[in-house]
């Protein structure tokens, strides 16, 4: 199955520290979070803004745990991995096409996530 284009606009992501015990509840059991401290891993939220895909327009935002990367034997090794455990859409068919096509669990609601763009930043909200 072709996985179609998807193409952003606009993509920011910020991490922010959860604790260790809740990102272990999300991840497999073959995972770990990365602890920043003691009892604290790292949560991190992207947002996407898609002006190009096979649904047209929409927003994003992904959830993910920081873990250990998986490292291959052969080539260039990731310096970080992150474990998706839910997303959140603003269009129902992305939803249905992703969910069944990536496995990732979504949120059910349409999302009002807007991008407010200025010279200087970015800002998601």
């Amino acid at each position: 199955m072709s996985v179609g284009s998807y193409r952003f606009k606009s993509g920011v992501s910020a991490f922010f520290e959860m604790a260790t015990a809740d990102a272990r509840e999300v991840l497999p059991d073959h995972l770990e979070p990365i602890e920043v401290t003691h009892q604290r891993s790292i949560l991190s939220v992207t947002a996407f803004l898609f002006d190009d895909s096979v649904v047209g327009p929409y927003t994003e935002l992904m959830f993910s745990v920081i873990v250990p990367p998986m490292v291959a034997e052969w080539g260039q090794h990731a310096k970080a991995g992150f474990f998706p455990f839910l997303a959140a859409t603003s269009s129902a068919e992305a939803r249905r096409i992703k969910s069944e096509r990536f496995h990732f669990p979504y949120h059910p609601d349409d999302i009002d996530a807007q991008f407010i763009e200025t010279n200087e930043k970015l800002r998601v909200r």
